[in-house]
């Protein structure tokens, strides 16, 4: 009989340990509010468009406001994009650039972006003949074509064709410079000017497809030219090549390492079998000691770690990848997994690596261990803070259960995509939006709030929300970046290899196979149902 008691006991025990997992699966006492971008908007548009949709949503440096590109068709054959700032509670829209000609053409406006203090936005402008970058205040005022004169949006729509073709404008970390690809008179170059459109300065002609790349401090550019990689003071002095033509016919530069001794870039090697094979290297910042990292077919997003002393990619193996992280150095190269992987990336505190791999998120260590699969998703992001993460996941709406991706996308009628939350090691969990197909958009810079976009049952874009959390200390924003002064790519003389153009050779330690399970307290709801039903047994035996 005492035997008994206790094995009840254990079983009551163990079954309400297992309880929190369970309401944390479904809980939404983690949101305080979901606001539809859309409604807000809609509230605000001058009659009943015949479409409209809701393109872009950026927040603010400081996630206190939302730059909001929306597209309307107010007839059959015209669209028009307006830009609209509005606070992150959805509170004080207030439309700043609209495409809406007046007696001119129309124009398309697309990558509107804050700049990095957040006190300007920068839009494109593309007409079929032109097209033009513009510069205006958060509040509307002060609107600036780059390097024209004109300063009102009709003045600027009448005269796009006028002044070539403007793109690929990229802010200066601290927010005081931009950097613009300007293509006129059958020439390319590249401009410097102020963060206002202002004091246009030519760097650099013969620069097509240039994608000028900022160091952290601000100081130096690095960009793309008919003859090679290079990199230039901000006034044009001080050019450097990183990279001639002759050492690759195809190339681009990714990155500056975090404390700016380093570049990331990628180039053509050779061909093989008549396709290209693509390398990854690493250049000092002074065209010194270029380290070939890894060749092969193509590369996917190669990225530095947050402290600059490890990289992350996936190298391209037929219709599949492998997963890799490697010193800055070209040493310790170690595979990670492999498979059909995409969306890799680093937590912003670099203590973990999360992927994509058959529509599965996995987060694991940098050095491989701890591998574990969290479920299977549609999108993911991290927070801020690295501690959590987003993602959206395919559920049956009638058993609550999470479902792969291929069985839902088979029949989408009968599923839904709902968001959840969980900390970075898989537990906590909890369902913030539920019903419909939802993606996951952004994190606010302070981690109080998350953008998800909605789609309709045809994978449409049909809303953008504001979700709220509750009980979420926003994080300190500084809004002028600065680079890591702790952090270094130089490894000692000891560790330095010699300088070459052929690739570190390093053994790949194959990530374990091995797929580590969350949740111990859905293994405490397992021993709970064996004791249970030891009890059981027993006590029908006692009987």
């Amino acid at each position: 009989m005492n035997m008994n008691k206790t094995i009840a006991s254990i079983v009551i025990t163990s079954i309400l340990l297992s309880l929190p997992a369970i309401a944390d699966t479904n809980n939404d006492s983690n949101v305080e509010e979901i606001i539809s971008i859309t409604d807000v908007l809609r509230s605000h548009t001058e009659g009943e468009p015949a479409s409209f949709s809701v393109r872009d949503s950026i927040w603010s440096p400081d996630g206190s406001k939302l730059l909001v590109r929306y597209t309307s068709s107010p007839s059959q054959s015209e669209q028009v994009d307006d830009l609209y700032v509005m606070n992150a509670d959805g509170s004080e829209l207030n439309k700043i650039a609209s495409s809406k000609p007046i007696k001119s053409e129309g124009a398309c406006i697309s990558s509107p972006m804050w700049s990095p203090t957040g006190d300007k936005i920068a839009f494109h402008l593309s007409q079929p003949r032109g097209a033009l970058l513009a510069v205006v205040n958060p509040d509307g005022t002060g609107l600036n074509a780059i390097g024209t004169g004109l300063s009102d949006m009709e003045s600027i729509l009448s005269s796009v064709p006028d002044f070539g073709w403007q793109q690929r404008l990229s802010w200066s970390p601290d927010g005081a410079k931009m950097a613009v690809e300007w293509e006129n008179d059958k020439r390319t170059y590249i401009y410097v000017a102020d963060a206002d459109g202002s004091n246009p300065a030519k760097l650099y002609p013969d620069a097509p497809n240039s994608n000028p790349v900022w160091s952290h401090d601000s100081k130096k550019i690095a960009f793309g030219t008919k003859s090679g990689l290079m990199s230039a003071n901000v006034d044009g002095t001080g050019l450097t090549y990183l990279l001639n033509r002759t050492d690759g016919t195809k190339h681009g530069i990714r990155s500056w390492s975090p404390d700016d001794r380093k570049l990331l870039y990628s180039a053509s090697t050779k061909e093989v079998d008549e396709e290209e094979e693509f390398g990854i290297f690493v250049v000092n910042a002074d065209g010194t000691k270029r380290t070939e990292i890894m060749t092969g077919a193509y590369f996917e997003n190669p990225r530095w770690s947050p402290d600059g002393r490890k990289m992350l990619f996936a190298l391209g193996v037929g219709e599949d990848h492998e997963l890799y992280t490697v010193d800055a150095d070209g040493r310790n190269l170690i595979l990670l997994s492999k498979g059909h992987i995409s969306e890799a990336s680093w937590s912003p505190d670099g203590s973990k690596i999360a992927f994509m791999k058959d529509h599965s998120l996995y987060i694991m260590n940098p050095d491989g261990t701890g591998k574990m699969m969290l479920s299977a998703v549609w999108s993911y992001a991290w927070n801020p803070s690295g501690d959590k993460i987003a993602f959206s996941s395919f559920v049956d709406p009638k058993t609550g259960k999470e479902v792969d991706f291929n069985t839902a996308y088979q029949n989408l009628d009968s599923y839904e995509a709902s968001i959840f939350m969980s900390d970075s090691d898989g537990t906590e969990r909890a369902q913030l939006m539920r019903g419909g197909y939802n993606a996951i958009e952004s994190w606010s810079p302070d981690g109080s709030r998350l953008l998800v976009k909605s789609f309709d049952e045809k994978m449409r874009p049909d809303d953008t929300v504001i979700i709220k959390l509750s009980n979420t200390v926003p994080i300190s924003i500084n809004p002028t970046p600065k680079p890591l002064e702790n952090a270094s790519t130089i490894p000692s003389a000891e560790e330095t290899p010699e300088e070459t153009d052929t690739p570190v050779t390093e053994t790949a330690v194959p990530a374990t196979d091995t797929v580590k399970i969350p949740g111990f307290t859905a293994i405490l709801s397992v021993i709970g149902l064996i004791v249970l039903a030891l009890y059981l047994s027993n006590h029908k035996r006692g009987v």
